[in-house]
């Protein structure tokens, strides 16, 4: 909303009458305020929320005639222009958080001051959305050192492994059934075999800790949605030291569950 008037000193108001502009966007009140007949014209004013009716401050306020002036609100929305002739000239009104607004104004000539009211519309602004990437894996503690191993064993070629994003895509429950996915892996009723020419079973640890199994199973003893991560070292050759030994001549099933050793 744009309102604008401009009073007369007495003696003229037989002559002159006040005009009323109405425009969507802004209010504007524009006055004519006595100053001395020498002084430049002036455009005074006030920068304020629409909705709120407090003061904003760093408005951009820019007036276009035969030249341009310009000036930014203070703290309080208050703004000074000077410069200008007497005439018709386009107020613009810019500020990242509100609705641009543009509106001609009359501006009074020598012995009168502008003065007006701007009102912005706040706005919602577009931003880019925020993408925030997680890495699920552990930079402290003994996982960490369990991915770093492994990160080495890969650039060696060494080694076999399955992460938890893996586990959780394949959505198995028996930890034999995912290492059976490697090509030449044997399981019968839950029993591995990694090397069909090695009559042993494999070498298990659990968290870092060798589990004896006997009769029994991996899969009696972890579920592989409980897993962070396996490895499967198939060839005496590749085994790391720390899961080495004579036990681990037909290979090593290394289990890491999320919870750590």
């Amino acid at each position: 909303m744009l309102r604008y008037m401009c009073r007369t000193p007495p003696e003229a108001r037989q002559r002159r009458n006040p005009s009323l502009l109405l425009a969507t966007g802004i209010a504007l009140l524009a006055c004519g305020l006595p100053i001395t007949a020498h002084a430049q014209s002036r455009v005074t004013g006030d920068v304020v929320d629409g909705e709120t009716g407090l003061p904003i401050g760093e408005a951009y306020v820019v007036l276009q005639g035969a030249r341009m002036t310009s000036a930014a609100s203070s703290s309080d929305g208050g703004f000074t222009l000077t410069g200008m002739g007497p005439g018709i000239h386009t107020l613009r009104v810019r500020h990242l958080a509100y609705r641009e607004v543009q509106q001609d104004i009359e501006v009074a000539g020598a012995g009168r001051v502008t003065r007006v009211r701007v009102e912005l519309l706040p706005r919602a602004l577009a931003l880019e959305p925020i993408v925030v990437e997680v890495d699920a894996r552990p930079t402290m503690g003994p996982l960490a050192s369990v991915y770093d191993r492994v990160d080495h064993m890969r650039l060696l070629g060494q080694g076999r492994f399955f992460e938890r994003d893996r586990l959780e895509e394949w959505n198995i429950s028996r930890l034999s059934e995912v290492i059976r996915t490697l090509p030449g892996v044997r399981v019968n009723r839950g029993q591995i075999s990694l090397d069909p020419t090695c009559r042993g079973a494999p070498r298990y640890f659990l968290d870092g800790a060798p589990l004896r199994l006997g009769n029994e199973t991996i899969d009696d003893w972890v579920q592989a949605y409980n897993v962070e991560i396996v490895e499967v070292y198939r060839r005496v050759s590749e085994i790391p030291g720390e899961f080495g030994g004579p036990e681990a001549q037909c290979g090593v099933i290394a289990i890491w569950t999320r919870r750590g050793p």
